[in-house]
């Protein structure tokens, strides 16, 4: 009974800060914003109500370099989470397997493969971490693009020149 209880309270604390943490549109906001929205070992990214993988980011992100060079590094960070996923996964089941035939090899290949699978999980993170930064930084740029365009006023030769963009 106790247990039920603690389950419950437990999983309605975490449905609340699921909630609690996601980021709340704006009206005000720039037509190519990406909106941040937590999820359960990273993020998901949307534009315009439409969700964006880490490949659509790196598209999106060609214009803003630095925003474009951090996106690459967690494009790089995420592909050695899969390696480190599918290493650690051959070794843990190749030492699950052999464990009946060989067990002083077969605990080495389950401690290897914990460790990959680990590391897999560690370059998760770093890659949701790098990933949040460049779209923050890209929505950053976009909101400064969008200040400095909204209207100018220069002086030439002719005179006082007042340009409105919309």
């Amino acid at each position: 009974m106790y247990e039920k209880k603690l389950l419950l309270i437990s999983l309605w604390l975490l449905l609340v800060f699921n909630f609690s943490s996601a980021q709340i549109p704006s009206i005000n906001l720039p037509n190519d914003t990406i909106l941040i929205e937590s999820a359960f070992l990273g993020n998901n990214y949307s534009l315009q109500g439409k969700k964006m993988d880490l490949q659509v980011l790196k598209w999106f992100m060609l214009d803003t370099p630095i925003a474009h060079q951090k996106i690459q590094s967690a494009a790089f960070s995420d592909q050695l989470s899969v390696l480190g996923y599918t290493v650690g996964g051959l070794l843990f089941f190749s030492g699950f397997f052999l464990y009946e035939e060989n067990r002083p090899l077969a605990r080495e290949l389950l401690e290897f493969g914990a460790y990959g699978i680990g590391g897999g999980l560690i370059f998760q993170f770093i890659t949701g971490k790098i990933e949040k930064k460049a779209v923050m930084m890209y929505n950053q740029e976009i909101k400064e693009t969008r200040r400095k365009n909204a209207w100018s006023i220069e002086m030439d030769n002719e005179g006082l020149v007042l340009r409105w963009k919309f």
